[in-house]
């Protein structure tokens, strides 16, 4: 039986042991307590836990590992298929599954399929492609659908990047945040850059690159608002952190965002990833769009 140590911060002292580990893996509250309950996990190798205790110093944390869930990764990755909305001699547009990474890094397990993976799956190019991002012009967040571009030859890809970086791609996305903007559109403009106590975050810093968002509210539901959010830049987290710091988090992020407010919503409509979704690129005059992601459809028609 082994065990994989999880690391606690200084300014994680004091959180509930089930909504510490749910950020720290990213899976659901409700699958920490299932592992709590099932005694697969340990505080100074006690397994008779309770769901709300909370961490202290002294505390050393252990999970143990779901060899099968990782055997079910190898077994489906063979089935999966690429979803392309549009293909061409120079690019093709897929949407991405929420859930699914974009290209590998070293922190992530070999048996996780990615973005990547499939593409060299799909194009016999790509298997010759030694950088580990063969057409990856940009990024989505693990969590977030939709949208992604990417270059079929290097030629292709100079000149996509290049409309990166001069700012000349729209794109938009569809967000479902927590309440009300006092506005029915709004601009964001605060640079961001790597948070000091956590390097997997985001923060707001004077010091950081240049990062810019708008936004539009097309609905208000009970205590919520479906925005649409354009980027002119492609910062990391950019729209999550934007959206936090002006008071609207997105429903189900679960770094930046409402803890209780995601709980009640994992519970009540099945929301278990962020509300984000690429919906719709624009570059060199053509349009590309991406349907609302069943999941998150399903909550929208909820709601409604």
């Amino acid at each position: 039986m082994q065990f994989q140590r999880i690391k606690v911060t200084e300014d994680e002292y004091g959180e509930r042991l089930d909504v510490l580990l749910s950020k720290k893996l990213k899976v659901t509250r409700s699958h920490i307590q299932k592992l709590i309950q099932e005694k697969k996990i340990r505080v100074n190798e006690n397994s008779n836990l309770k769901n709300g205790m909370r961490i202290e110093k002294n505390h050393k944390i252990a999970i143990q590992k779901e060899e099968k869930t990782v055997a079910k990764k190898k077994s489906s990755s063979t089935t999966k298929k690429l979803p392309i909305l549009f293909e061409n001699k120079d690019f093709l547009i897929i949407n991405k599954a929420a859930g699914m990474v974009v290209h590998p890094s070293p922190t992530l397990s070999k048996t996780h399929e990615t973005v990547v993976d499939l593409l060299k799956d799909h194009l016999s190019a790509f298997k010759k492609d030694k950088s580990g991002r063969p057409g990856i012009v940009h990024r989505l967040d693990k969590d977030t659908s939709g949208i992604l571009l990417v270059a079929k030859n290097p030629k292709s890809h100079a000149a996509l990047s290049a409309e990166f970086k001069d700012r000349k791609v729209e794109k938009t996305y569809l967000a479902l945040v927590r309440g009300e903007p006092r506005t029915r559109t709004g601009r964001i403009d605060a640079p961001l850059k790597r948070a000091t106590k956590d390097r997997k975050k985001m923060s707001i810093h004077n010091q950081g690159k240049s990062a810019v968002s708008t936004f539009e509210v097309l609905q208000h539901f009970k205590g919520t608002s479906l925005l649409k959010i354009q980027i002119e830049t492609g910062r990391t987290h950019q729209i999550r952190v934007h959206m936090a710091s002006i008071g609207h988090p997105i429903l189900g992020d679960r770094q930046y965002g409402d803890l209780l407010l995601n709980h009640e919503f994992e519970k009540k409509y099945g929301l278990t990833r962020q509300f984000l979704h690429a919906s719709d690129l624009k570059i060199k005059k053509e349009h590309f769009h991406a349907p609302l992601a069943s999941d998150l459809e399903k909550v929208l028609s909820q709601l409604s």
